[in-house]
Formats: C-alpha cells, structure tokens, sequence
C-alpha cells in the first residue's frame, strides 16, 4: 500500500527510516484545525512540534520492534512513517511462536518505557506525588492542563494501550496469533487472527464514520486490507513450504552461450516468447540473463552487445531438495527473479518467481 512516493530521511542502526510523501498532509490537517479553533501562531507551532516529537516515539516503538527481531535473525528492510504511524518492514518473520510474542510485545512495550520515564523525572522535578499520580487518568486532567510532557506521557499510554487491541495485523493482533500458535499450525492461527482483526476493523470503520473520527477511518481500512494480505501470504506459505523445487522447476533450460550476441535472446522476445536464459561458456555455467534486461536491450537497440555485457553474474544458486519457501524468500530479498538449481554440482533446471507463483494460485485455486 505505501511501496511507492517514499523518501529515506535518516538511518539509524543500520535500518533506513523512511517518509511516505502523504505523512506532510498530517501537518496541513494539524494546521487546519488550528485555523478553524482560530489558534495563535505560538498554538500552532505547539501542535506542529508535539506532532513531530509523537512521531519520534512512533519511530521508537518501531525499532523497539525491529531491534528485538534482529536479536532472532530477522532483519528489517526499513522503518515507513505514514499517516496512520510507522511500520517496521521486516524481511522475514519468525515462525516460532515465543519469538513472535517478544517482538510483537517490544513496541508498546517502549510507549510504556516512555512513559515511566516521563513520569518519574515529574514527580522528581516536583509538583506530583504518589497521592496525585492517580490524576495521569482523569480525563479532566488532559482536558485542561496544556504541559508538554504529560500531553507527550498521555499520548504514548494510549498509543500503547491501542497496540494492545487485537487487531491483525497490529501488535495486539500479532501477539494473539502468537498464542495461538503454541496450540495451532500458524495458517490456522493466522486465519483466526485476520477475521478477528477484520471484525475490530469494521468497528473501527462504523465507530469513525458515526463519531467524524477520519483518522481513525483510516486506520479501521488499512487493518481490513492488511489483515486479508497477511493471511493470503500465510496460505502462499503454507504451500510453498510443502513443495521442493525439483517438484516445480524447469527442467527444459533454455541456454546462451556467453560471446553470442543479444540479437539472438531479442529476436524471440519481440517474437512475445518470454523467455529466460541460463549462460555457458562451452559446457560450464557462467550466469543468468533474465528477460526483463533483454527487453531493456530492445527498447535500447543493444543487439549488437555480446551477451557477457548484459547478464548478471549474481545469482541465488539453490538445491534440488530446497523448499520453494526458501528459494522464493531469497528472491524476494535479492530481487532476482531466476535461480538455477543444481544437484551434485550440475544445474539440472531453473526456477522463475512467476513460475512459482502459477504453481502456488492452480494449488490455492485449483478450478482455474
């Protein structure tokens, strides 16, 4: 949903934090309502600044998630701050229930770090104690005192209370399929999750539109949406890990040798066979050409290029007895979309992303 218009704006850790261009109309919101309250300047950038320093807790939340996942091996491609929040993109997840809890738990888990901090250094500087602390959940409270941070303590107790809400796919709804899945296959907890994730989104949904609450409109869609791709994939994944890719590669290989010119592979492209090469010099593998660079070579006149100039020497070489599970996450992550699979050192087929994914909709759909 927000794959495209993103702009890297830090990197911290090693994982790049990254802006959608629709995260600034949060400002313009923010600022309208303070036009339409007919705020002071000194009210408006008040609002300005506390949005940017919530978004700095919502960026610390998300490495709260991505740090612990790290810790388990997983990486994180990149944390996404859009209107609704931010999003830690993770590579892979962990499959392993206990690992999936701890890192679905770490998020809230700094909103609430954030918290006790604001509230300890309060009651140090003075002006609270233990007698009054009680006040941090009256509504009266937060209704009528302006201070930056209990406004800053508030925000991050209901931001991670509403994580807590179990909504898949949003923390509270990861944490739930992770106790489910102590006790069933992770597709069956998934499946339990998302319907129960979809039913908080539609509340959402009828609370907002009733109450004019648009931004949490919004969030009710983007949960309804996600929750129905993320059980998708688990189903994908349910089949990709019974199969091996000797039971779905391409045996016929369709070979090039490495001096023939690209006029050879664009000529059958233009003819629409699409088609992927292995490259050989004489009997020995030397690479891939896949088709999308021969159609670059054609949209560029370049058949009179030797072949060894356009293909790619970077490859994910994969085993005979690999699951597709695995060969599909290495193309995923490395975006090559062509592996040669070998057995006792000899290619003996090749494996395309898109050849995978027929097998995986005739297996999940079988009528078509």
């Amino acid at each position: 949903m927000f794959d495209k218009g993103t702009i890297q704006i830090a990197k911290v850790a090693g994982i790049p934090i990254r802006l959608h261009w629709s995260f600034l109309l949060i400002f313009v919101w923010v600022g309208y309502n303070a036009w339409i309250e007919n705020m002071p300047w000194q009210g408006f950038l008040f609002l300005q600044f506390y949005v940017l320093i919530l978004f700095l807790c919502v960026v610390l939340h998300e490495y709260g998630h991505a740090l612990t996942a790290r810790r388990f091996g997983n990486k994180t491609r990149d944390i996404l701050l859009t209107p609704i929040g931010g999003i830690a993109r993770l590579e892979s997840f962990s499959e392993k229930p206990i690992q999936e809890l701890l890192i679905a738990i770490a998020g809230p888990a700094v909103n609430f770090a954030i918290v006790i901090l604001i509230g300890i250094y309060l009651f140090t500087i003075g002006g609270y104690s233990f007698s009054n602390m009680g006040m941090f959940f009256s509504p009266e409270f937060w209704k009528y005192n302006n201070d930056f941070l209990p406004l800053i303590l508030k925000s991050n107790l209901i931001l991670g209370l509403f994580n807590f809400i179990p909504a898949f796919p949003m923390d509270g709804g990861r944490i739930f399929r992770a106790l489910l899945s102590f006790r069933w296959p992770r597709l069956k907890s998934t499946m339990i999750a998302a319907r129960l994730g979809q039913m908080c989104a539609i509340g959402f949904l009828i609370y907002a539109v009733s109450e004019g609450h648009w931004m949490l409109c919004l969030v009710g869609f983007f949960i309804f949406i996600t929750a129905g791709s993320e059980l998708k994939q688990a189903k994908w994944e349910s089949v990709l890990d019974k199969y091996t890719a000797a039971e779905v590669m391409d045996r016929n290989i369709n070979k090039i040798q490495i001096q023939d010119s690209m006029q050879v592979p664009m000529d059958q492209a233009s003819k629409g066979i699409e088609t992927n090469y292995l490259v050989y010099q004489g009997d020995f593998f030397a690479g891939v050409l896949p088709y999308n660079r021969i159609v670059f070579c054609i949209k560029n006149d370049l058949g009179n290029q030797p072949v060894h100039k356009i293909m790619s020497t970077h490859w994910n070489q994969t085993n005979i007895h690999d699951s597709l599970k695995t060969i599909f996450h290495q193309m995923q992550t490395s975006g090559i979309n062509l592996v040669p699979v070998v057995d006792e050192g000899k290619v003996v087929g090749v494996l395309e992303d898109n050849q995978i994914k027929r097998f995986v909709e005739l297996k999940l759909n079988p009528e078509i």
